[in-house]
């Protein structure tokens, strides 16, 4: 499914990178009852990094990744250092797969 097919039929907020010009996009799906009528596409530029407590709130805010992103880390780790979340681009933790953003809270990469 594309993109966006995906943000018309799923009726939610999509942060993406361009695959053409490697843009940062956010789609916003709109709507009139049950009906999406539209979509608007937002170019956009994220500050390289923010705070832990700052990066915890939008993550949670959009598509439960924190929750996600927690439940990923601590079934290989055990626990999960929100600390962390300052030093991971902001793109990478809206953009990549869970799966893969996971992967900067490998113990490994912990020392």
């Amino acid at each position: 499914m594309g993109t966006k097919h995906r943000v018309a039929t799923d009726r939610n907020v999509l942060v993406a990178r361009g695959r053409r010009d490697g843009r940062t996009v956010i789609f916003v799906p709109e709507t009139k009852g049950n009906e999406t009528t539209g979509i608007t596409l937002l170019h956009v530029l994220f500050h390289p990094s923010l705070p832990a407590a700052a990066m915890k709130t939008v993550l949670q805010g959009y598509d439960d990744r924190f929750n996600r992103l927690v439940d990923w880390v601590t079934e290989t780790e055990g626990s999960f250092r929100e600390d962390r979340l300052a030093e991971v681009s902001v793109e990478d933790l809206l953009i990549l797969p869970i799966s893969e953003t996971a992967n900067h809270w490998r113990s490994s990469d912990n020392g």
